[in-house]
C-alpha cells in the first residue's frame, strides 16, 4: 500500500532537475487581492509546469501544490500578474 509521504514524493518528483523560470502572482479576481494565489513555472527539457501553492500563509491545514502541465498552452498565464 502507498503511503500517503510515497504518494506525495511521487507526485513532486517530475519537477526534480526543472527549471524555475517564471514567478506567479494571481490577484486577477477581487476576491484575491488580498490574498493572491501563488506559484511558479518550472521548465523541463522540452515540458513547462505551473506550480501553485493552495496553501493559506498560516499554515492552516494540510496544503498541496497544484501542478499543471502547461507545454501545450504556448506558455502563456492570461490572467496573472507576473513578477
Amino acid at each position: 500500500m502507498k503511503t500517503k509521504e510515497n504518494y506525495y514524493k511521487d507526485y513532486l518528483k517530475g519537477l526534480v532537475g526543472g527549471k524555475i523560470v517564471e514567478v506567479i502572482v494571481d490577484a486577477s479576481n477581487e476576491e484575491y487581492l488580498s490574498n493572491p494565489y501563488l506559484g511558479f513555472i518550472v521548465k523541463k527539457g522540452k515540458k513547462s509546469f505551473q506550480i501553485i501553492a493552495l496553501r493559506d500563509p498560516e499554515g492552516n491545514g494540510a496544503g498541496h501544490m497544484e501542478i499543471t502541465d502547461i507545454t501545450d498552452l504556448g506558455n502563456t498565464n492570461e490572467g496573472y500578474e507576473n513578477k
